[in-house]
């Protein structure tokens, strides 16, 4: 698995051009998870808000390919009826997205946007039916790590304004005790920096 993982970073830093342009944007705004499974009929929602930065990255020999990692903050809370109290979790998101821009008419253009994104943990409590699952923090109840993977899309106005909208498919069980994934849903504003 290391020999392959370096083979695929080995392959992705070979065709990213040293002369290619790099872009930063900064950017935030409302998202919502749920976490829904086989186990479950119903899902819990949880809504929020998002900040954070990516940095783009050309490919040399495919024009209109980059890659965009980020780094995001994640604040998430579920509003529950007493006595039972009120659901909130904090994530660090790290996107690993190739993104695949067209151009459109005039300053506009709109981009696909498909890859892994791995989520972190650090603060939260979780509870259900009024018994408590346990602090994100620990492990207990709500797991601190996952990977989802994300497909949206993204119009970018003078290459400096981009409105996104991106979703989220978790592809591991957040809980220890249910068999339920977290999907997220997300849009957003970026400014973009060259």
């Amino acid at each position: 698995m290391k020999k392959l993982l370096t083979t695929v970073l080995a392959g992705v830093l070979m065709l990213c051009g040293t002369h290619a342009y790099a872009q930063i944007s900064v950017g935030g705004g409302f998202t919502h998870s749920i976490f829904i499974g086989p186990e479950r009929t119903f899902g819990v929602n949880y809504s929020g808000f998002y900040l954070g930065a990516s940095y783009d990255v050309a490919f040399a020999e495919l024009e209109g390919l980059t890659f965009e990692p980020g780094g995001y903050y994640y604040y998430f809370k579920h509003n529950n009826d007493k006595p039972i109290p009120d659901m909130f979790m904090h994530f660090l998101e790290i996107p690993l997205y190739f993104k695949y821009t067209f151009p459109l008419v005039d300053d506009f253009s709109i981009a696909a946007i498909t890859g892994p994104r791995v989520n972190l943990g650090f603060a939260g409590n979780t509870f259900r039916k009024g018994v408590e699952i346990g602090d994100i923090s620990t492990g207990d109840g709500v797991r601190a790590f996952d990977i989802s993977w994300g497909i949206g899309t993204a119009v970018t106005y003078s290459n400096s304004i981009q409105l996104r909208l991106l979703y989220d498919l978790g592809m591991v069980y957040s809980f220890r005790d249910t068999k339920m994934y977290r999907n997220q849903i997300s849009v957003g504003l970026a400014f973009i920096f060259q």
